[in-house]
């Protein structure tokens, strides 16, 4: 059986390439680093790397141990594989949208889970049909695919001379889209539709330096994200 309708529990949280663009603002309970460029100093939490291969497992224990003493409380993992890597190091744990949640089914079957931002290519009503602790992606450059190789370049361009940044992270490279996913004009009916709780993804730099989340229907986060004074360097 599915679970009843949960109680909302609004949070917003913000991920960041870099710490020099987190901006000074108490809008995010979370600011999240990848795991190998966090500093302990603006940001609480670290994101989990997509993929890692068994021989880099001990390495990302040592990196995880120093995050959590240099005081990150949260973790966004994005891969089902990694649960069993980090469900016992003490931090409060996020599903990203790379778990590819959407059902209600998959939204409930991970226990370890606070919560899980939700699968982009859904719309609205099956949002809303979702239960369990959900979060949606409202604003940001969604990552197309890993590159184990380097391509020596800054960006790809495709046939139609449209160009994807490309991003450098725990020794992989992103492929990120040319096209920022946008639900900020949807406010209204997000609302009607019962979304409780909303995780925007990115509030970008042209450069894609970082990525902003953050959850809950109230105006001051999406007017938040729409009007933050972004530092850009």
């Amino acid at each position: 059986p599915l679970p009843a309708k949960i109680k909302p529990h609004f949070h917003r949280s913000a991920r960041f390439f870099s710490p020099e663009q987190i901006p000074e603002t108490d809008l995010f309970q979370e600011i999240y680093l990848p795991l190998e460029r966090f500093d302990g100093k603006k940001a609480n939490g670290v994101v989990l790397p997509a993929v890692i291969f068994p021989k880099e497992e001990e390495k990302i224990r040592l990196l995880l141990k120093k995050a959590k003493e240099d005081g990150a409380e949260h973790l966004l993992v994005g891969n089902i594989g990694h649960l069993s890597l980090v469900e016992n190091m003490g931090f409060t744990l996020h599903g990203d949208f790379r778990l590819n949640v959407t059902n209600s089914f998959s939204l409930t079957s991970y226990p370890s889970l606070s919560d899980i931002i939700v699968s982009p290519e859904l719309n609205t009503a099956q949002i809303r049909d979702l239960r369990g602790k959900k979060s949606v992606i409202v604003y940001g450059a969604i990552p197309l695919m890993h590159l184990e190789k380097d391509p020596e370049c800054k960006k790809l361009t495709d046939r139609k001379g449209i160009t994807f940044p490309i991003l450098k992270e725990n020794g992989r490279f992103l492929v990120i889209n040319s096209v920022p996913f946008y639900m900020l004009d949807k406010k209204k009916l997000l609302k009607e539709k019962g979304i409780e709780n909303i995780a925007g993804a990115a509030k970008l730099l042209p450069e894609y330096n970082f990525v902003v989340a953050g959850n809950g229907p109230d105006e001051k986060m999406l007017e938040g994200i729409e009007n933050m004074n972004i530092p850009t360097s």
